[in-house]
């Protein structure tokens, strides 16, 4: 899959973890043409890079972050999989301080999801 294929799915995600549950609440404090927000979270065009860089700035997150979440993501998800303490522990100490804090906002947004289910 080309990285632009992926670029909706994190620009959605990265929404999320930033605590906008709706795609209006980022579009209504931002800087950025409404258009183009939309378009980016959509998927119906590709952003350049300066357009990325502007959405990264607006969220707080480095470029370098935006593109390797694939990576950090299965890390992530590794050691959330895992079942025993131990191996828990042994897989967030090999992760490096953002991946822990990818980590600990992946795991806050799943008990928030629990606890609204609830």
């Amino acid at each position: 899959m080309p990285i632009s294929a992926g670029i909706p799915k994190r620009f959605n995600d990265l929404l999320k973890l930033r605590g906008y549950s709706r795609l209006i609440d980022f579009i209504n404090q931002s800087k950025l043409p409404k258009t183009t927000i939309y378009s980016v979270a959509s998927g119906k065009t590709t952003p350049g890079i300066d357009t990325i860089e502007l959405l990264c700035d607006e969220l707080d997150v480095d470029v370098s972050d935006f593109f390797s979440y694939a990576k950090k993501k299965r890390k992530v998800e590794y050691a959330v999989s895992i079942v025993g303490k131990e191996e828990l522990i042994e897989a967030v100490d090999s992760l490096d301080v953002g991946e822990r804090e990818e980590l600990i906002d992946y795991l806050n947004f799943l008990l928030s999801k629990r606890n609204n289910g609830k």
